[in-house]
């Protein structure tokens, strides 16, 4: 970001200080804006009840107390947030986003979309958010294809 950002000086008119962001997705670089200015975006990591030395993500249904993704659109938000982060070189956001991951209740459905962005916009070097894909996967499957998929995470590519 600081890249992006550096070439922009106060000898240039305020109307040519653009950053373009094409293909990118509107919700996921209003909560890059939002971490700019806050250091956290929404739903918000928030202590756990249960555990003190948890947090949970605060609940977008007050009414069922958790953050339930049943088409895999949460999930893909924080995807889209931490690839987007990648993008503009800001590992403290894509800590964040992958935090925030690994606290939504999905379904199969859910991660099945999940992997599939991840799989397609993610460098195969990139463990940290792939690695545990696998193992998703490989929980669920067959006890061979468990067996196979949690000894070589290439499968998924």
């Amino acid at each position: 970001m600081a890249e992006i950002c550096s070439c922009y000086t106060h000898d240039i008119p305020a109307s040519e200080r653009v950053v373009s962001l094409p293909g990118e997705d509107l919700d996921a670089v209003g909560c890059f804006l939002q971490y700019l200015y806050t250091d956290e975006y929404s739903p918000r990591l928030t202590p756990n009840p249960q555990r003190q030395d948890d947090t949970i993500l605060e609940a977008l249904d007050p009414d069922l107390g958790v953050q339930k993704d049943l088409d895999g659109s949460h999930l893909l938000k924080h995807a889209k947030i931490y690839t987007l982060a990648e993008k503009l070189g800001m590992d403290e956001l894509k800590t964040l986003a992958h935090a925030k991951i690994h606290k939504i209740n999905s379904t199969a459905k859910g991660e099945l979309e999940y992997a599939r962005f991840v799989y397609a916009n993610t460098p195969r070097q990139d463990k940290t958010i792939r690695t545990p894909i696998a193992t998703y996967w490989a929980h669920k499957s067959t006890p061979p294809v468990a067996s196979c998929l949690a000894n070589n995470t290439n499968l998924l590519k």
